[in-house]
């Protein structure tokens, strides 16, 4: 059901569409509030989409014709918000790389690229960080029953392998290639030391994701963001975010702006 899901999402995607929950959709309805994010006071709806909003933007209406094409994980209102997101870092010359830790997808550090090249911020290096081949994540493996000779790490896109050219989506974009790296745990080593800037999380509990969410949430810079993704529903609902900022005693205040999204600033 979840390829299937994929699959829909990514012809959906090809026309201009999105696929979105009812759930989402009511929510956009909800009446919106005042709610205070990165030092400014910005109108977010309760939970969900902020209507139109993103349309009224004319930095982001300039930002959208840079935008590469989007398989459909992405709404054009988390674009908007991963944008607002790179003009508040730009624009309050916070400092750092910009870590995207997760599954290995492309797609969220595509967009964000797109907009700090948008916004003249070409100099932070970007990371893309696949901790999804780490053999402790084998939730989504199969093997036989028998117990047949399989390396998991083989069952994975050779989407970072060393040596291979960037995903087409990260050469599409006016962001310099030679600032983008793709890492893929633990086949690349890579000792993380300076300040982010902008850090994009998943929810997902695995156990290689939760051990990367603890090693660079306190590597965030004052000033910093943090974006968590929230994954598709599965066997565990634990959300290994939050769960690392209580074993961290790290405290950071979230708003929802869309049903994919929660982002902070860390004070």
């Amino acid at each position: 059901m979840h390829l299937l899901k994929k699959q829909i999402q990514r012809l959906l995607g090809c026309f201009g569409y999105v696929l979105v929950k009812k759930a989402t959709v009511e929510a956009s309805k909800a009446p919106l509030k005042t709610d205070h994010w990165g030092g400014k006071t910005r109108r977010a709806a309760v939970f969900g989409l902020r209507g139109d909003q993103h349309f009224a933007d004319p930095e982001f209406a300039r930002y959208r014709e840079t935008l590469p094409l989007l398989s459909g994980q992405l709404s054009l209102p988390d674009c908007y918000e991963l944008f607002a997101a790179c003009r508040e870092l730009a624009g309050a010359n916070i400092l750092g790389d910009v870590v995207d830790c997760g599954d290995g997808s492309v797609e969220t550090l595509a967009v964000v690229a797109s907009a700090f090249a948008s916004l003249g911020d070409t100099n932070r290096r970007l990371k893309l960080l696949d901790v999804s081949v780490d053999p402790t994540h084998l939730g989504e493996s199969e093997l036989d029953v028998w117990g047949a000779d399989r390396n998991l790490l083989e069952l994975q896109s050779d989407l970072a392998t060393p040596g291979l050219p960037l995903p087409a989506e990260l050469t599409s974009i006016a962001y310099p290639a030679h600032r983008i790296s793709v890492l893929r745990y633990p086949r690349d080593s890579y000792e993380f030391l300076d300040p982010l800037a902008f850090l994009i999380l998943t929810t997902e509990s695995y156990i290689a994701n939760r051990r990367w969410i603890a090693r660079l949430l306190p590597l965030v810079a004052i000033g910093g963001v943090v974006a968590v993704r929230t994954a598709e529903a599965g066997p565990s609902t634990q959300d290994a975010v939050e769960q690392a900022l209580r074993d961290l005693n790290m405290a950071l205040s979230f708003t929802r702006f869309t049903a994919n999204y929660r982002i902070a600033t860390k004070k």
